[in-house]
C-alpha cells in the first residue's frame, strides 16, 4: 500500500520485518523504460539482433513465437494492416498481433533470407531442427550479448529477458489505447454518447473499424524507441549461406536488366519515331511537290503567254531587288529550320553519328533534290 502511494506509513510491513517471514514477489516483470529499450536496440551489431528486439520490443512477441516457427506463422506484409499470425499451438491459442514498428526492415529482412535456395521459412532459421526453429533460450542468449555493449540496465539493476520487452510492448500498447479512447470520448461527448468506443462500435462500418485508428497512436507511442536504428550490414548467428552483399548485388543486377528493357524501349521508340518521321517527311515532301507542280505548270503557261510580249523580261534578268528578296526568303527558311533542329537536339544527334537522326535527314535531302530535279523546269524555258 505505501509502495503504490495509498498510505503514507504501512504499519503491517514493519510487523512483517520483524517476523522474519518469506515474502512472495510478484509474477509481473520490471517495465524496462523507453531509454533502455533505445539502448539496445542501437547497441545490435546484425540484423538477426535487430529483428529480435523489434519483435520483441516492437510487436510483444513471446521467446517462444520468435523461435517456434509452429507457434507463429511468417509475417503477413502485403495485407492493409501487416501482422504476425499465431496458430493454435500457441501458448493462448491462434491470434494476430499488428507489425506497428519495423515494417521496411522485416521484407527486406525476408527478402535476404529467401535468397538462400534451402530456406525453410524460419526468422532464425537454424541447422541443428529439421523445421529450422530454436530453443527459447537462444534468445535470452542473444539478448545478454546485446546488453553487455550498453550500460543500460532494468529499474532493479538486472539486464532485462525476453518478457521484460514484451512488457514493455504491453504497457506502450495500453498507453495508445487510453489516448485514443481519451479522445474518442472527446468526440462522442459532442454528440451525447457516454463512451468513445460504443460510438467507434456504432458510426464505424465494416470496412472502417476503430482499430486502424487506435492503431496509428500505437505507431507513434512505439516508434520513439525505433526512430533512429538503421538496419546493419550483417545478417548475424543464423544459418543461411547468404549475405547482405548478395542481396545488394540482386537487387543491382535487377535494376541493371530493368535499366537496360527501358534502354531497348527508349532505343525502339527512337527507331519508330525516326522511321514516323521519314514518313511524315517523304508525304510533306510529296504533298509539297505536287503542290509546286501545279503552281509551276500555271506559272510556266503563263510565261510562255508573256513570252509574246516584247516587253517580256526574263527571269535571270529580274532586278536586283527582286533577285535579293527571293534570296532573304530562302535563306530566313533556312535559318528557320537550322533552329528548330538546335532546339530539338538534332544537330547532337548529328554529332554523336546517331544514324536514326541522321538518316532520315538525309535521305530527305537526298530525295528532295532528286524531286527538284526531276520536277522543277530548267532555267531555259
Amino acid at each position: 500500500m505505501k509502495e503504490r502511494e495509498v498510505v503514507e506509513h504501512n504499519v503491517v510491513g514493519s510487523v512483517l520485518e520483524s517476523t522474519k517471514w518469506p515474502r512472495k514477489e510478484s509474477n509481473s516483470p520490471t517495465v524496462p523504460t523507453t531509454k533502455l529499450v533505445r539502448a539496445y536496440i542501437n547497441a545490435c551489431e546484425t540484423r538477426c539482433e535487430q529483428l529480435l528486439v523489434i519483435s520483441l520490443a516492437g510487436w510483444g512477441l513471446r521467446a517462444d513465437d520468435i523461435t517456434d516457427s509452429n507457434a507463429a506463422e511468417m509475417p503477413v506484409l502485403d495485407v492493409h494492416i501487416p501482422h504476425v499470425p499465431f496458430t493454435g499451438s500457441r501458448k493462448n491459442g491462434p491470434g494476430r498481433v499488428p507489425i506497428a514498428v519495423g515494417l521496411e526492415f522485416i521484407t527486406e529482412y525476408i527478402e535476404i533470407l529467401s535468397l538462400d535456395p534451402e530456406y525453410s521459412g524460419s526468422l532464425f532459421p537454424s541447422n541443428r531442427s529439421q523445421d529450422g526453429s530454436r530453443c527459447p533460450q537462444w534468445v535470452n542468449d542473444r539478448l545478454k550479448e546485446i546488453g553487455s555493449r550498453t550500460n543500460e540496465t532494468l529499474p532493479n539493476g538486472e539486464q532485462p529477458t525476453a518478457k521484460h520487452f514484451r512488457r514493455w510492448w504491453y504497457t506502450r500498447a495500453m498507453t495508445a489505447y487510453r489516448e485514443y479512447i481519451a479522445n474518442a470520448d472527446i468526440v462522442a461527448s459532442v454528440q451525447g454518447s457516454s463512451s468513445g468506443r460504443v460510438a467507434a462500435n456504432a458510426y464505424f462500418d465494416e470496412e472502417e473499424t476503430w482499430f486502424p485508428h487506435y492503431l496509428q497512436y500505437m505507431k507513434d507511442d512505439l516508434a520513439v524507441a525505433f526512430a533512429d536504428f538503421e538496419p546493419a550490414d550483417t545478417l548475424g548467428k543464423i544459418d543461411t549461406d547468404v549475405t547482405i552483399e548478395d542481396y545488394k548485388n540482386a537487387k543491382k543486377d535487377q535494376t541493371t536488366c530493368g535499366q537496360t528493357v527501358l534502354d531497348a524501349f527508349d532505343d525502339a521508340t527512337t527507331h519508330v519515331s525516326a522511321g514516323a518521321t521519314a514518313t511524315l517527311a517523304f508525304l510533306a515532301s510529296r504533298a509539297a511537290i505536287g503542290t509546286s507542280k501545279a503552281a509551276l505548270l500555271w506559272a510556266t503557261a503563263k510565261h510562255t503567254g508573256m513570252r509574246l510580249s516584247s516587253q517580256f523580261e526574263h527571269y535571270p534578268n529580274m532586278p536586283l531587288g527582286r533577285q535579293l528578296g527571293f534570296s532573304m526568303v530562302l535563306g530566313s527558311l533556312l535559318i528557320g529550320q537550322l533552329g528548330i533542329w538546335a532546339m530539338n537536339g538534332t544537330f547532337s544527334e548529328f554529332a554523336a553519328g546517331n544514324m536514326a537522326a541522321v538518316g532520315p535527314v538525309l535521305l530527305g535531302l537526298l530525295y528532295g533534290l532528286w524531286l527538284f530535279d526531276r520536277e522543277l523546269p530548267s532555267a531555259n524555258i
